[in-house]
């Protein structure tokens, strides 16, 4: 058995933009039999919720008529460990679980405080934790989301002895692509904790990956399909339009990452994914800041270089995308990122 792991999904307020769209069916295009995804709206929380209730923050809200078509295009599982479930509060977190669930199936939605885990395949699971720096709006009862502080404590609070379990993490920071020693740290912990592989999101932009053992962690698989909408008090561009596929064989009751592919969905929703042309994701920048000390000089340039990343003029106007591998270079492209940091280029106004 093969499954995959897309990034996080928030589709189109506007089903009319699927109408004429080529989106191959994932199945068939990566040779999987299951794909897993991160949903991160509420599903018409501007409708069922509060709208008084988080009014400073983004909220994320859609039409729960296009989760037919995600589950068409092969979407399976979904999680909902993220930073928008409570967008509209708990009548809305509530509705978005329970639409999720009519549609994919009960055991097929994971992530909240009743349901943090699910069983993938016999002795296969994965689980959804949200680390707090994502969620000041976690929520309470049954419908809160799975919010831990301990890295270690989120897998051993499910872990069961012989079950394979995959941790899906919402961490760090938005558009950030590099790993910094707090990510690294919580990887580490999680795997020593029985985490047999861990897949990251929340920064919207595609991270690196890294071998620890015989597990695998990638960072962050960015997007796969994030519609920014004009919905509540979120009035936002697409942070990054590409995405990664991580794809895992399930055999022997063992669980080994076998290859990442690239997803890409166009203005017109129109769907291309490519193998990767190398084992895991990450430019050479991106790779080499893992191998840097935490502690000392070394470890100064390391933490530095990560706080530039996260500033909004480095990380939003493309110089990371090329710096990091994500792009290759070219002088358009350096003369460009130039240029918009510069302050001579026209500003480009992103969220999520």
């Amino acid at each position: 058995m093969r499954l995959a792991i897309v990034g996080d999904i928030c589709p189109d307020s506007d089903l009319r933009a699927w109408r004429d769209a080529e989106v191959p069916e994932l199945h068939r295009e990566l040779g999987v039999d299951l794909v897993v995804g991160n949903f991160e709206a509420t599903i018409d929380g501007h409708v069922v919720g509060d709208l008084d209730f988080a009014p400073q923050k983004i909220r994320l809200s859609v039409p729960g008529e296009g989760l037919a078509r995600l589950l068409h295009m092969g979407v399976d599982v979904v999680g909902v460990a993220n930073n928008h479930l409570w967008d509209y509060g708990r009548a809305a977190a509530e509705h978005t679980v329970s639409r999720l669930a009519a549609v994919f199936g009960h055991n097929r939605v994971f992530g909240w405080r009743e349901q943090p885990a699910v069983e993938l395949l016999p002795g296969l699971r994965i689980l959804g934790a949200c680390f707090s720096e994502t969620n000041p709006q976690a929520g309470d009862g049954p419908f809160g989301v799975n919010v831990f502080d301990n890295a270690a404590s989120a897998v051993s609070a499910v872990a069961i002895p012989r079950e394979t379990l995959i941790t899906f993490v919402h961490w760090g920071e938005e558009h950030a692509r590099l790993a910094d020693g707090l990510l690294r740290g919580r990887a580490r912990s999680m795997i020593e904790a029985g985490a047999s592989h861990v897949v990251g999101s929340h920064s919207h932009a595609e991270g690196a990956g890294e071998r620890v053992g015989d597990s695998v962690v990638l960072y962050s698989l960015g997007n796969f399909l994030f519609r920014m909408i004009p919905t509540g008090s979120a009035k936002m561009l697409r942070a990054d339009r590409r995405g990664l596929v991580a794809v895992f064989r399930w055999e022997n009751r063992v669980l080994t990452y076998e290859e990442c592919w690239r997803s890409e969905f166009d203005n017109r929703m129109n769907l291309r994914l490519r193998r990767l042309g190398r084992d895991l994701p990450g430019g050479q920048v991106a790779r080499a800041h893992m191998h840097l000390p935490t502690r000392g000089a070394r470890g100064f340039c390391a933490r530095g270089l990560c706080r530039a990343e996260r500033s909004t003029s480095w990380a939003r106007r493309g110089l990371a995308r090329v710096l990091t591998g994500v792009e290759a270079p070219s002088w358009r492209k350096i003369r460009t990122a130039g240029r918009l940091l510069s302050g001579r280029g026209t500003r480009e106004t992103t969220g999520s």
